[in-house]
This record gives structure tokens, sequence and C-alpha cells, in this order.
């Protein structure tokens, strides 16, 4: 830890959001750090100390290699098996991880880490520098990268020595710490990559908390505790299984039964429920935000003054009042209230006003093609079925003609996101480890009806370190233009809502997915 505070103190660097004192912040950072995941004069990296095989209800994933996961869901079980380069921590700052420090620069065009030496991957194979570069190159180059856009900004990595990876930059971009705290930064092992690279999706081969042992695509994985982590210390854990449930009713069951003691989006109705049968329901603040993903160069959403429409017949606080019972907040924009990127200019930005929005049918046009409501159902979480018939009707009472459509889940990424044949989804954003990262996945000519304008402010947001005065009114700037020049409709925010049984201890909460450190299971 004495590594990152003088880290900070040669360069200013991995901090989200806009706090005064950098030191001081890193000194409480630290500490939060430590406290998050559990630390105490007896944690050990001794297996023997851990206990407990955790049963843990998530959402099947779509992939274990995390270069080719295209679902935010999949980061919490990713997560598992593999170390980044970062750890974002629960307040979504970037603090250690597989690097121990790291430092831009004076121009911003070269980032160096310092790795921890003696670190193994799962399968034996040195985690070094060398591993780092081959990881960013694929990253980078390999056919359906997901997370390329997300390293575009460096040119090469030069691996020095065994624990120096110096990053040679075309660009300023000062939020890759918090970038490389995610999938982007998850390190697989050199091995595996000089192997079959598709056997990844089955058999990750990582230096996370956990070394996958079992698994049963749409059933189960098992995973076992991996001693040589990082951070071992604060895993207590002997193992964990993910079971990945789709029925509320079969997980609250599972939950009641202690066939499992944690599960995800869970839905404030369950929430209720399982409180009242002695369970524990946790609200942690996320940066999650309920939408309507809409795909512009589908008619009609081809007329942006059609989804302006939308975005005024959208009775917000009807939505938020009815699918998650008041949890959250309405938006009009994709980060929550008190976020960095958030911009308080856009509060209100569309106001429920059905009378301007049939104006705006109206002068768009419209000829009474069908909107076509897509929507999938997923464990816990918003009832999209619900949400797409109260939809239905508020768009009806505009005089749009509305169609529902209910997409399996297993096909929602192919039919969206690779074939882009669906115009209109009920879905919703995890958000991504740095709020320009996110902002950037709708400057695309599916997501905004002026890329170029919100690709320039992201370039001017790079341009600043993530502590400099400058870094938050550019950011939010480039939050105006995503909010007012985009095709999705932004409802509300919504917190992580975890339920757990009694036994389970220690669950802290992160911004952008849950983690394992510091949690115990009691017999």
């Amino acid at each position: 830890m004495q590594n990152v505070l003088s880290a900070v103190s040669r360069r200013r660097r991995h901090r989200r959001g806009r706090r005064p004192v950098l030191a001081a912040v890193v000194v409480a950072a630290v500490a939060l750090t430590a406290a998050a995941c559990g630390s105490d004069d007896t944690a050990s990296s001794d297996p023997s100390a851990a206990s407990g095989v955790l049963s843990w209800s998530i959402p099947p994933l779509s992939t274990w290699d995390p270069v080719a996961s295209n679902s935010g869901i999949d980061v919490t079980p990713l997560s598992l098996a593999y170390a980044s380069l970062t750890r974002l921590m629960p307040n979504g700052d970037a603090g250690p991880g597989l690097a121990t420090e790291w430092k831009f620069s004076p121009d911003g065009l070269t980032l160096t880490f310092t790795l921890r030496p003696g670190q193994t991957f799962s399968d034996g194979a040195p985690v070094d520098a060398t591993a780092i570069k081959q990881n960013v190159e694929r990253g980078k180059s390999q056919t359906g990268s997901q997370v390329a856009p997300s390293l575009a900004a460096i040119a090469s990595v030069d691996a020095t020595t065994p624990t120096e990876a110096v990053f040679h930059l075309s660009r300023q971009d000062y939020a890759l710490p918090l970038v490389l705290g995610g999938r982007s930064g998850m390190i697989v092992s050199p091995r595996a990559l000089a192997g079959d690279v598709k056997a990844l999706a089955t058999k990750p081969v990582g230096a996370g908390p956990f070394s996958l042992t079992n698994y049963v695509p749409d059933g189960q994985a098992e995973l076992a505790r991996n001693p040589t982590y990082w951070d071992a210390a604060n895993i207590h854990l002997a193992g964990v299984t993910l079971k990945f449930l789709s029925d509320p009713a079969t997980i609250a069951a599972a939950l009641q039964s202690d066939e499992i003691q944690l599960a995800n989006y869970i839905s404030p109705p369950q929430a209720k429920a399982l409180t009242a049968a002695g369970l524990q329901v946790e609200e942690f603040r996320s940066l999650q935000i309920s939408n309507l993903a809409i795909n512009r160069t589908i008619k009609p959403f081809d007329n942006p003054k059609i989804v302006e429409a939308l975005n005024h017949a959208v009775n917000r606080q009807e939505l938020l009042d009815k699918l998650n019972a008041g949890h959250g907040e309405v938006v009009y924009q994709p980060f929550p209230r008190g976020y960095v990127g958030y911009n308080p200019s856009l509060e209100n930005l569309y106001a429920h006003d059905p009378a301007k929005a049939k104006a705006l049918l109206t002068e768009a046009g419209y000829d009474g093609t069908p909107v076509v409501i897509s929507y999938f159902t997923s464990p816990g979480g918003v009832d999209r079925e619900v949400e797409a018939q109260l939809l239905q009707a508020q768009f009806e009472a505009i005089g749009l003609t509305v169609k529902l459509e209910k997409i399996p889940f297993g096909q929602v990424a192919e039919r969206f996101y690779v074939k882009r044949e669906v115009g209109l989804l009920l879905s919703g954003t995890f958000g991504r480890e740095a709020p320009a990262q996110q902002l950037a996945t709708t400057a695309t000519q599916y997501s905004s009806y002026d890329p170029a304008a919100l690709t320039e402010a992201l370039k001017n947001v790079a341009r600043f370190p993530i502590d400099d005065p400058g870094y938050a009114p550019a950011l939010q700037e480039a939050t105006k233009i995503a909010a007012t020049k985009g095709s999705d409709v932004l409802v509300f925010s919504q917190p992580w809502l975890l339920a757990h049984s009694k036994k389970l201890t220690g669950l802290v909460g992160y911004l952008t997915s849950p983690r394992l450190e510091g949690v115990r299971l009691a017999a």
C-alpha cells in the first residue's frame, strides 16, 4: 500500500471525482480498501484459514474470455477468475491490482506500471510485464475484441523488466488506470493464449481470487480459492459455486432453503418478501441505469424528433414507482446523481409532457409505422414485461402504434448488438470503469445523432488528468452531448439489491460489480 502513496506523490493519477486534497483522499482510499477487503491480523493466504463454499445465484455469462465478453453481467464472474492490472475500489477509484503503482510522464503519453514480483497464473505461468504486453496486444488486435475501443490510445507496450510495463500512448488518456481495472485489464495466462484461444470461452486461466474447476453452461460453475492470488489474505471462502438460476421464485426458494446464500439482481418486491422471511437484503450504490436502448438506424427512430417525442411521452416517475418501488431516481442522462459525470444542468431535461410529445410526432410526420418494444426476462431486477406494458400504454396515449416482442434472454446480445436488427430494447447499462468509457459506447451511428461531436468531446476529456480541475467540466459537457444527441431514452438509476443469508458477512458495495474480498460464510 505504501507504493500507492509514493506513486501519487510523484504524479497525479488514479482518482475519480472532484476531491480537493489528493494525498488525503488516497490515504482514505487505502484505508477504505483495507476495510472493504476485511483485513485483520489473523488474515492469511493459507488455504486452511478459508472455509465454506458460497453458493451464489447470478445470470449466466456469455463467455469466460474477457476480450470476447459483450455483456456487463459478465464482469462479476470474470472478476472471480481473473485479476486486473488495477482494481477498482468501492468508490470507483483505481487501486492496486496486479500492479502496485503507476505514473504518467509529464506529457501524458507514457504510462508506466510496476507489477508485484513473484505472481503466477493458475497454470503456474509467471504474471510479468511480458504477459501484460501480450494481453494488451491481443485486446487491441483480436478479431471481435470487445475491449479494443477502450485500449485505442495505447500504441505499444514495452516489457522493460519483468516487473515494469511501459505503455506508449498515441494520445493522452488519463482514465486508463480506471479502464484497466475492468475487463480491459483482466490478464490471461500467456500459456493459454499460446494454445486454443477459443477454449477460454469455457476454461478461463487467470490470476484471480478463484480458479474454475467445473463449468456447465446454463447450469453452474464451481470455483476453488486460488492461494496464489495477490490478495489471498482477504479471500476467506474455500470456494464459490455460481448457480445460473433464472426464475425469481426459484431464487427466492433457494435462498430460503439455504441452497444458495447470495443472489444478485433482486427486485424490490422480492426484497420485501425475502426480508420478511428472515434473509438480509442490502442496497448499494451503483452505476446501473434502466433505459430504452434505441437503434437510430431503424425506422422510425432515424428521425430524432420521434425519439424526442418518446422522451416526453415516458412517465419516468410512474415506471420508477411501479417497477422499482422507488429505489433509485429518475434520470435523463447516463449517470446517477452524485457521480463525477453527472451534469446538473440536465435536471428535468425531458419533462413528462404528452401534449408536447404529440406535437413532436406531428412535426416528424409520423406515418403510423409501428414502434416495436422488444424486451426479455431475466432473474430478478426490473420486470421488463410489466415495463413493456406500461410503456405501451404511455406511447399509445400520444398516438403511436405499438407492438410488443419478447426476445429469449440468450438471443438479446446477438440480435441487438451484433445483428442490429432490433429497434427498441428495454434494457439497462451497468456502467463502465471510467465515465468517458461509458459515454464512448454511445458514440456510434447506432446510438447517436451526432457521434462526431461526442467523439471530439471525449477526446477533450482524455486530455485532463482525473484530478485536474478541468476534468469534471469537460466530462459533464460530454455527458450533455450524449444526453441531448443520443437515441437512448434514459429512465431511472438502479442501486444494487443483493439478498443473502445471515450466515454471510463482510459484503461491501462496489459501484461496478460485487466482489468477495472480505466476505465470510459461517458454518
